[in-house]
């Protein structure tokens, strides 16, 4: 193992258990690119431009929370779950998997007569498993 820490200093398990852990921080650049879909915006002020930034790294941290919140209650099967592909095969349980699972649980709110109505589409296995996990009351849609 090749590092840059001076040699009595250096812990070379702990070097080697960074050096693996290199690829969550680029996959979360790759995230920023990917999922969460930062584009160029042509804005003029600085102000502006920062709070699109911290909108996006605000996303990018919830995007990270629900995969790692997810993983961490799949200890037992090392973070993969069934239902995330097509296929009902196991995978592993990413922030991209989780939000594509979800993205077809929808709510309807209606007034009519000055009464409030919630309606509630299907929800399949996997997304109920998901917002268990979670933590993550259905009351809390509608």
């Amino acid at each position: 193992l090749c590092t840059n820490v001076p040699l009595p200093e250096a812990d070379l398990t702990q070097a080697l258990t960074d050096f693996k852990k290199q690829s969550e921080v680029e996959r979360r650049f790759a995230n920023t690119k990917g999922p969460i879909r930062v584009r160029p915006v042509f804005l003029k002020k600085n102000e502006r431009i920062l709070a699109l930034v911290t909108v996006i790294l605000l996303a990018l941290t919830i995007f990270c929370l629900i995969e790692r919140e997810v993983r961490r209650k799949l200890e037992d099967t090392d973070g993969f779950m069934r239902g995330l592909l097509p296929e009902n095969r196991s995978s592993r349980a990413t922030g991209h998997k989780l939000l594509w699972a979800l993205h077809t649980l929808t709510v309807v709110i209606s007034t009519i007569d000055e009464q409030r109505y919630i309606v509630r589409g299907p929800i399949r296995p996997v997304q109920q498993l998901i917002l268990d996990l979670l933590e993550v009351p259905l009351q809390s849609f509608g």
